[in-house]
């Protein structure tokens, strides 16, 4: 609820935070844990376990990330949907191998620690 009461406090630009990027959130929450709050997300998520969210996952990062990270081959008369993700870990903390590999190979995106 910060994020969205430093946007709303904002009023010189515009924001919007996607449905895409609510279920982007999620799902890197739903696999990094496990046991009932597992179960209520992928409820949520619609998701019948992990390995159909990974692969649901995979299919929504796809579509959404331009051709070989390059806009260039986007036809520019159309509306361009730009999709970035990042995990971001206060400095000494490491992601288990495991999940690195889904944010990285999923996603689309980096894991970068942070002070």
């Amino acid at each position: 609820m910060c994020l969205l009461n430093e946007i709303s406090s904002k009023v010189a630009y515009n924001f919007v935070i996607s449905p895409l990027s609510i279920h982007v959130i999620l799902s890197l929450i739903a696999l990094g844990t496990k046991g009932h709050t597992l179960e209520q997300l992928l409820f949520f998520l619609q998701s019948r376990n992990v390995d159909h969210l990974i692969s649901t996952s995979s299919q929504m990062a796809t579509l959404a990330s331009p051709p070989n990270g390059s806009h260039q081959d986007i036809d520019a008369g159309g509306p361009t949907l730009s999709f970035v993700n990042g995990a971001w870990l206060k400095k000494g903390l490491k992601l288990k191998p495991s999940f690195q590999q889904i944010v990285t190979q999923v996603y689309n995106a980096i894991a970068k620690e942070v002070e």
